[in-house]
């Protein structure tokens, strides 16, 4: 099965060699400086070059290669996708996917290697108010097998604009759950529900986000996150959950709850700047520490993005941990 795969996007590819192409590509650099400790410096690079080749509305095939600060040339994303009917897609090789806002897949692309399932396949049907995806995730022999069904339905009242229904079997690991999005004048918000069992065990994950427009001002945001009983994340995005210093992480054996309060303001269509503030508890309610971060970013001819951030962790017992980061960021 998994030949029949690497065949048909070969096929793709050389059969779309002479459809339309669109390039894309992305270089990035990011240094980490520790105030905390001299020593604790770090940095990466990573550049992205993307290629979808188009025929008509209904093949397309897309690779992404991805070079890395060690000089690690790999192919990130290689997959087809073939409209053959109306509303109906396939789409087979090794991509990545993003589920429930990225509570439940996501490409994590802030790390240096992109969460991306290999072998996989998907078919969705989209009728416009409703899409229903199925998919068969990392059939690599040897792997387990993850089957995930998604239901979509959109374009609903503005208090709940989109529902999205999900499932999951991974394993012995089964999971289900919903999320719920809408807004109502200056206010946004989505909710997200998962339930998982696998054996005897049985977990749960609860999970807010708020937005408040202020006129004239910027946004202010807020989120309520709890998780128990060893809830099992799968490839959520880590990066955009839980601080931007990425020091606690879903799923931990003694759970994890926390809130984050923050103000997001755009200077202007280029330049947005924001500050939060996290506290982080065990489920059983034991605290675990504070995180505070401070960031501004710009982007200079709609091709260059720099970005600046502090951040300060305090753990309830130990010292306070300072950091720094920049990065830059160029997209053609």
């Amino acid at each position: 099965m998994k030949n029949f795969f690497v065949l048909l996007l070969v096929l793709s590819f050389g059969r779309l060699a002479v459809a339309g192409v669109d390039i894309s590509g992305e270089y990035r650099f990011r240094e980490w400086n520790n105030l905390t400790n001299s020593s604790g410096r770090s940095d990466d690079s990573r550049f992205t070059l993307g290629a979808s080749f188009r025929e008509g509305d209904s093949l397309m095939a897309h690779l992404s290669l991805i070079a890395n600060s060690s000089g690690l040339v790999e192919a990130s994303e290689a997959y087809g996708v073939w409209n053959f009917a109306d509303a109906f897609e396939l789409k087979f090789g090794n991509f990545s996917m993003d589920w429930a806002n990225g509570t439940v897949f996501a490409s994590n692309s802030w790390e240096a290697a992109p969460t991306v399932f290999n072998n996989s396949v998907s078919l969705a049907y989209d009728a416009g108010m409703i899409k229903v995806t199925y998919a068969e995730l990392d059939r690599t022999e040897g792997n387990a097998l993850t089957t995930a069904v998604g239901v979509d339905f959109m374009s609903l009242p503005a208090v709940a604009k989109t529902v999205h229904l999900f499932y999951v079997k991974q394993d012995t690991l089964s999971k289900y759950g919903a999320v719920v999005a809408g807004n109502v004048d200056i206010l946004s918000y989505d909710l997200t529900y998962a339930s998982d069992k696998d054996g005897k065990r049985k977990a749960s994950m609860m999970h807010a986000k708020v937005g408040v427009d202020v006129a004239g001002m910027g946004k202010v945001v807020g989120t309520y996150h709890k998780d128990k009983d060893g809830y099992s994340p799968l490839s959520y995005d880590k990066h955009a959950n839980a601080g931007l210093m990425d020091q606690y992480q879903w799923g931990d054996v003694d759970g994890l709850a926390y809130y984050t309060v923050g103000y997001v303001h755009s200077l202007n269509d280029a330049s947005a700047a924001g500050v939060f503030y996290n506290a982080f508890k065990n489920a059983n309610g034991d605290k675990l520490g504070t995180e505070i971060d401070v960031y501004a970013s710009h982007k200079y001819n709609d091709v260059l993005v720099a970005t600046a951030r502090y951040g300060k962790h305090t753990p309830e017992d130990g010292k306070a941990f300072n950091q720094w980061m920049v990065g830059l960021t160029l997209n053609f």
